[in-house]
C-alpha cells in the first residue's frame, strides 16, 4: 500500500524500531468507486487496522479509517481528486485515544504507459483525548485539545512485464508503532512487488522514517 497512493493509514504503519520482540498486525481494506460522468467519479475507502504486541509493554491499537473523494480526468494522463480522510486511534492498554480529519487536493499523472506520479497534500486536524479516572461514574473524557498539522502522502510506480517498482513518501499522523500513543512521521519507502501468477504476487519492501511524538 505504501506505493498506490492511498497512504500509510491504510496498511501496516510499524515505523519505530522496538528491539526483539513478536508483534501481529492484521489490515483490511475495501474500495467502491463510482462514475458520474465520463470524466468524473467518485471514491469510497474503508479499512481497520490493529496491532498486538505478544510478551512486551508495548501499546496495542486498533484503527478504523474511512476516505470519500471526488476524481475528475482533466487530460487523457492528468487526473485531479479532493479527498477527506477519517482515521480512529485507540489504544488496548492506554487511556489516551486521538482522531484525525484530512482534506486534500491531490493530483495525478500518467507520465508514460508504464510510469505514473501521484501526490496529496492538505491539512491535517488532530483531536486527542485522554480518559480521567472518577468516583462513582468510572471515567471521565477530558477537555479533547486540537492540533493543526499538514499532511501529504505520493507515489512513483513502475511497472514492466510482471515486476512493479514503488517508491513513496507520506507525512501525517500515525499509531505510533506501540512505543508512542500516536507520532508525526516522514517516512520513505521503496517496494519490489513481482506477480508470480495471475493470483499470486510476492514482494519486498523497505523505508526510512522519522517519528516526533505527541500527536
Amino acid at each position: 500500500l505504501g506505493s498506490s497512493g492511498l497512504g500509510p493509514v491504510f496498511g501496516p504503519s510499524q515505523t519505530i524500531l522496538t528491539g526483539a520482540g513478536q508483534n501481529l498486525g492484521n489490515s483490511f481494506v475495501t474500495e467502491f468507486d463510482t462514475a458520474l460522468t465520463p470524466r468524473s467519479s467518485l471514491t469510497f475507502v474503508g479499512g481497520y487496522y490493529s496491532l498486538h504486541n505478544f510478551n512486551s509493554n508495548l501499546l496495542d491499537s486498533g484503527n478504523p479509517n474511512f476516505r470519500g473523494g471526488y476524481n475528475y480526468q482533466l487530460t487523457r494522463k492528468d487526473t485531479i481528486a479532493v479527498l477527506y480522510t477519517f482515521s480512529g486511534f485507540r489504544y488496548n492498554n492506554s487511556a489516551e485515544s486521538f482522531d484525525t480529519h484530512t482534506a486534500q487536493v491531490s493530483y495525478g499523472r500518467l507520465v508514460s504507459g508504464r510510469l505514473a506520479f501521484q501526490i496529496a497534500v492538505g491539512p491535517q486536524i488532530i483531536i486527542s483525548r485522554i480518559l480521567i479516572s472518577g468516583s462513582g461514574a468510572g471515567t471521565t473524557t477530558a477537555s479533547p485539545t486540537t492540533q493543526l498539522n499538514w499532511s501529504l502522502n505520493s507515489s512513483l510506480t513502475w511497472t514492466a512485464a510482471r515486476n512493479n517498482f514503488g517508491l513513496a513518501y507520506y507525512r501525517g499522523a500515525n499509531n505510533g508503532s506501540g512505543v508512542l500513543v500516536g507520532s508525526i512521521s516522514n517516512t520513505v519507502t521503496g517496494s519490489l512487488t513481482r506477480q508470480v501468477s495471475r493470483t499470486f504476487s510476492s514482494g519486498i519492501t523497505g523505508g526510512y522514517s522519522r517519528n516526533q511524538g505527541g500527536a
